[in-house]
């Protein structure tokens, strides 16, 4: 019988009516995604801060504007550029407790992943408030550097 209602007219209406149902519903989830701002998760491994963002900007631009708030922050003397590698994209950043990598990566046309990678400080001879607040800064502290900069409303989210 069912058989028989998807070979009639009645049949064919249904079914295209299913995949017009269908490919609506595809249509607005996919938009949902660009309703949603990029998303800074930080996290602390065993040796490591990370910060990671995925960003709708191309790599190279990420990673020039990247370049720029990184050559500003060394003139104002508050961080010090220690290697810069353009054709891989990827540059490295000493502040005086912590040493950050920060490597862009293109994930499809127009979009980019940003990872930043800060090592953990050793805390013998500095108090540990002013540790825990530099610690918790680089990494984190770049990556909205960098929203900002390329006017992306990056939210923070700590796993």
């Amino acid at each position: 019988m069912m058989k028989n209602i998807f070979e009639s007219k009645k049949g064919i209406g249904l079914r295209v009516v299913g995949l017009a149902s269908v490919f609506l519903t595809l249509m607005s989830l996919m938009a949902c995604f660009a309703v949603i701002p990029p998303i800074v998760n930080a996290y602390k491994t065993r040796h490591a801060y990370v910060a990671t963002v995925t960003l709708k900007v191309d790599a190279g631009k990420v990673y020039s504007e990247l370049v720029s708030v990184a050559e500003q922050e060394a003139s104002e003397r508050k961080i010090k550029i220690t290697n810069k590698a353009p054709e891989i994209l990827f540059l490295e950043v000493a502040d005086g407790v912590q040493t950050a990598g920060i490597k862009v990566n293109k994930v499809g046309e127009g979009m980019s992943n940003m990872v930043i990678t800060a090592n953990i400080p050793d805390t013998k001879g500095v108090s540990m408030e002013l540790d825990k607040n530099r610690e918790k800064e680089l990494a984190v502290r770049i990556a909205t550097n960098v929203c900002q900069t390329l006017n992306q409303d990056c939210q923070l989210s700590k796993q």
